[in-house]
């Protein structure tokens, strides 16, 4: 329910609380933190169970205040907003001065504001960094957040321009979003990381591990080739020309069709409708413009790969439509990357076929060099 509402009202800040004492173990708690986290939770309280009447279950422990302390500080690595505990704590608590308390925002150098996101920071595990493509935000990167955060720190991000973040001043380069990322790195402490990105994304990580590569490990880059097809170029044009005369939900029915294979708009036409809502409320008209005026002339991908360049996979779909497989090919061997094709699959593959998706890059992750 907390993930539907995070999907369809954004507005709203979803709040769980958890009733301690009741026998739980540390590592249930953990568990049910990690799946409220997943699901987009805002704030979370913890309190201690007390029976209410002699017919309800009886209290198992009383949970001493050092318990909710450790929890109080190990949450917010899990990527809360907000969290809070007592013996005497219920989920009212503080409601309306918790609700003000906003998500993580960071401000890079020229003051633009950027949303993000962390999810099981608290480990010593490596981080893995998930770049979204055109029209996406961190929430389309909810499957691969549940898998991955088992085993690695995961941090999400939206750009300039996407989702919870400021457009800003500053033109829209490859460069530009680049440096985004390693001043948000460096803020967080973070100073290798894997990048795994999608379309826009993957043109950033891809050009990321030219600029930084000391500070990648290794990276993931999904639905992209060498260059810009003629096909490609033309569909930015008219996606940018549809934002002009028409509407943002006009451009995101035109765009389904062409962003997905056909099984999963098969097996999802009758939400196609609400996929399109949602497309609409998670991007603003004047940010999507700017990001495809800038993306018609962003550097080659080809132009700027370096000799010394990170362990790169790269994955496609066969009916991908806006990368051609020539083209992914061609990367790949610059690269001297492992290329997979995903069949039956789009421009889309973590949500596509996100079980295949997450049991390929998590093999790949684990490979040495």
């Amino acid at each position: 329910m907390i993930h539907q509402v995070y999907e369809n009202i954004s507005q709203i800040l979803a709040k769980s609380e958890l009733v301690l004492g009741l026998g739980e173990t540390a590592n249930i708690i953990l568990i049910v933190l990690k799946k409220l986290r997943s699901a987009h939770c805002h704030t979370v309280t913890l309190g201690q169970y007390l029976q209410p009447v002699y017919s309800y279950f009886p209290v198992h422990q009383f949970v001493i205040p050092r318990v909710y302390e450790v929890w109080r500080r190990t949450s917010p690595h899990l990527g809360f907003a907000v969290v809070a505990g007592g013996s005497f704590i219920r989920s009212s608590y503080n409601a309306r001065k918790l609700s003000r308390k906003k998500m993580p925002i960071f401000n890079s150098e020229d003051n633009c504001r950027l949303y993000y996101e962390c999810h099981n920071f608290k480990n010593d595990e490596s981080v893995v960094v998930f770049l979204n493509g055109t029209t996406q935000t961190t929430r389309s990167w909810w499957m691969q957040t549940e898998y991955f955060q088992k085993k690695y720190k995961i941090l999400l991000y939206d750009a300039r321009g996407q989702g919870q973040s400021d457009l800003g001043q500053a033109s829209l380069t490859l460069d530009a979003h680049v440096n985004d990322l390693i001043q948000l790195l460096d803020y967080l402490g973070v100073n290798r990381t894997h990048l795994v990105g999608l379309s826009h994304g993957a043109r950033v990580a891809c050009r990321f591990g030219a600029i930084a590569p000391e500070r990648v490990d290794r990276i993931v880059l999904c639905g992209l080739g060498i260059n810009l097809s003629p096909r490609t170029v033309a569909l930015l044009h008219s996606w940018n020309h549809i934002l002009n005369s028409s509407s943002l939900e006009t451009l995101a029915w035109s765009m389904l069709p062409i962003v997905f294979g056909e099984p999963f708009l098969e097996q999802h036409k009758s939400i196609l409708n609400k996929m399109v809502s949602v497309v609409v409320k998670r991007n603003r008209a004047d940010a999507l413009k700017a990001h495809l005026r800038a993306m018609i002339h962003y550097l080659p991908v080809g132009d700027f790969i370096s000799e010394v360049y990170p362990p790169t996979l790269i994955v496609t779909g066969n009916q991908d439509l806006i990368v051609q497989i020539d083209q992914s090919r061609a990367l790949a061997k610059k690269l001297k990357a492992h290329l997979i094709q995903l069949k039956g699959v789009g421009h889309s593959p973590n949500m596509e076929a996100p079980e295949a998706f997450n049991r390929i890059i998590g093999q790949f992750l684990l490979t040495t060099q």
